[in-house]
Parts: C-alpha cells; sequence; structure tokens
C-alpha cells in the first residue's frame, strides 16, 4: 500500500519533472497492462519474477515485505499506472481520499487473497486457475484499451473527433 500511496501523490510531478504528458503516459501503460493481460489470457505466469539474490537478500532483512519479493506482484508497473492515472482523475480532496481508501481496502484484500491463496489454489485446481485468469486477463485488456483509447484522445483529439464522425 505504501508504494502505491507514494505512486498515486509522487508520479505526477516524477512525470512532470521528466516531460512525461499524462496523455503519453496513458497510451504508454495501456500497452504495459495490454502485455501483462496477453500473458494472462495465455495463462503464462508473469515475468516479473525476483531473482535467487533479491530473495537471499529478503532472508537477510527484518522486514520481508520491503523487498522485491512482494513489490513488483502487488504494486508493480500495472498497479503504479493506474493509481498515478486515477489520481491525476480526481478533481478534489474527498476523490483523493476516496483513492486512499481504495488502495488501503485494496491491499487488505491483497492480504486476504494471499492468506486464502493455499486453500484456494487447492480448491480451483490449474484448470480453475487458467480459467480465472483468461477471465481477468480479459478484463485487464478492456481497462488497458480505455487507457490507450482516451491517451490517444488527448494525445491527438482531431482524431477522436474525426473517428467519432465516422462512427456516427
Amino acid at each position: 500500500a505504501i508504494v502505491l500511496l507514494i505512486s498515486a501523490f509522487l508520479g505526477e510531478y516524477i512525470l512532470q519533472f521528466f516531460g512525461i504528458s499524462i496523455a503519453a503516459f496513458q497510451v504508454a501503460g495501456g500497452m504495459v497492462l495490454m502485455l501483462l493481460a496477453f500473458n494472462m489470457l495465455q495463462a503464462k505466469s508473469s515475468r516479473y519474477r525476483h531473482t535467487p539474490e533479491e530473495a537471499a537478500e529478503g532472508m537477510q532483512k527484518e522486514d520481508v515485505a520491503v523487498v522485491p519479493l512482494a513489490i513488483p506482484l502487488l504494486a508493480g508497473p500495472g498497479t503504479m499506472i493506474t493509481v498515478i492515472i486515477a489520481h491525476h482523475k480526481s478533481s478534489s480532496w474527498l476523490s483523493s481520499g476516496l483513492l486512499v481508501l481504495d488502495i488501503l481496502a485494496i491491499a487488505g484484500v491483497a492480504y486476504v487473497a494471499l492468506r486464502l491463496a493455499g486453500p484456494l489454489s487447492r480448491r480451483l485446481g490449474v484448470t480453475g486457475i487458467n480459467i480465472s485468469t483468461r477471465i481477468f486477463g480479459l478484463v485487464l485488456a478492456s481497462i488497458a484499451v480505455t487507457f490507450i483509447a482516451n491517451g490517444l484522445s488527448a494525445l491527438f483529439p482531431a482524431l477522436a473527433h474525426g473517428f467519432i464522425a465516422q462512427s456516427s
């Protein structure tokens, strides 16, 4: 949750520092999400894994949650992209506060899911996990298309208006 909260509140400033527009970030972020979705649709495991060196380092540290064992999987690029864009769209302190509550609620759900992962995976089996992964991959692909479409329409407004006029 800490990584996501930092991403939400500092992400846009980091983008500004590098001269990256939110629209460009939406397109790039949508492409990253689409790659993740394609892997899920093929029921492939994520390529965001930790190395043996990182695992050894994690064993030496007192707080394993800080080591890249959890960060790339739970608060990886796709999640950070989503949080930065959501914070950009928030127009008031209330909506920013709701985003914080969302992040904390999702962290709670992730905690429960990780606690129940063993029994749930035994109950679902390999086939059930693959089916679930593909369904969530399709949902993620839809979110990615939305990010890309919104980013492209912001980058190229004439293109978006021309497309809307042709489809009517």
